[in-house]
């Protein structure tokens, strides 16, 4: 991990990253070398310009991360449904068996099935 900071070396100032554990002490060891801010922030340019001009490359795993990201959410939207539905199920059940009113829970049954 790094951390940008304001440096002065030999009088030279300037905006730099350098790894978190020659700041502070976090018991690991970096061999990173400190990176100059202007630098990183070219090479990072350089990097997404080479990404978008190869729109074939990158349009096809965007749409899969998007489609991945999709049915992940699908999935456990629907495990949810699933649970609630069987605990519903099992209160309506035991409401039943008291002679109690159980409409609100029918209710959200109904609505959850929809779903």
């Amino acid at each position: 991990m790094f951390r940008r900071i304001h440096w002065n070396n030999r009088g030279c100032k300037s905006i730099v990253w350098r790894c978190i554990s020659r700041l502070e002490p976090t018991g690991q060891e970096c061999h990173a070398r400190t990176v100059n801010e202007t630098v990183l922030e070219n090479v990072v340019v350089q990097a997404i310009n080479t990404l978008l001009g190869d729109t074939s490359t990158y349009q096809a795993q965007l749409q899969q991360n998007i489609a991945k990201v999709i049915r992940s959410a699908q999935q456990k939207t629907a495990d949810g449904i699933d649970e609630r539905l069987q605990e519903l199920q099992k209160e309506l059940l035991k409401k039943a068996n008291n002679k109690e009113a159980y409409d609100e829970i029918a209710d959200e049954i109904f609505k959850l099935r929809e779903q």
